[in-house]
């Protein structure tokens, strides 16, 4: 009977703990939860912006190309930055190594901004990039590559005003176009490879939310 009555202590002091760290554990996680939404209710009005732009990319080997997209962020000093970019005519005048691309570069890093109370703030900003390829020869197969920029936004300092903005970027991806050899072989292939890394420029229009 004795080691009866020590097991109920002993389950009622390990109940007693296993309480106590359940306990624990849930008003961390409620802390933590109202930490979070004091957070986001003590957040300022100007926390995003959303934009149009068009863009310029000058290539190593496939020559240059315009076109435009959308982005946005969220953040105020330091901002999350998520663009999309579609290029059109990007390509390359080498005799029977001509070929055209089309690139989509869908961009995800960090911009940091140095805020004032001017109308013109600068930053600088990089990530990484996912770059959707296309070839009207052979084939190509998207890739990964990364960018870096330097910017300024000007215009109304008011937080729901419409706002310019510049860029100067550098971008750097590589890409391999599998070509079928145009010989009375059909199982004779040529790879073509491709060094699309090169500076760019962009200009548009942001919207603060």
């Amino acid at each position: 009977m004795e080691w009866a009555l020590q097991l109920r202590r002993v389950s009622a002091v390990q109940c007693g703990t296993v309480g106590h760290n359940v306990e624990a554990e849930t008003m961390k996680r409620i802390v933590m939860l109202l930490v979070a939404v004091a957070a986001i209710g003590a957040a300022p009005s100007h926390a995003g912006s959303w934009g149009v732009f068009g863009s310029y990319w000058d290539t190593k080997e496939a020559d240059h190309g315009f076109g435009g997209g959308l982005r946005t962020s969220f953040g105020e000093a330091l901002q999350f930055d998520l663009r999309g970019t579609y290029f059109n005519d990007l390509k390359r005048d080498a005799g029977v190594n001509d070929y055209k691309l089309h690139a989509a570069p869908f961009d995800a890093g960090l911009s940091f901004h140095f805020q004032n109370e001017s109308a013109v703030e600068p930053y600088l900003g990089g990530g990484a990039s996912y770059f959707l390829l296309d070839s009207n020869r052979g084939k190509i197969d998207d890739e990964v590559g990364y960018y870096a920029l330097a910017g300024v936004e000007f215009g109304s300092n008011s937080p729901s005003g419409m706002r310019f903005f510049v860029e100067g970027q550098y971008r750097d991806v590589r890409g391999t176009i599998v070509d079928r050899d145009n010989s009375d072989l059909p199982d004779v292939t040529r790879r073509i490879r491709l060094q699309l890394r090169g500076l760019g420029a962009t200009a548009g229009l942001l919207w603060h939310f």
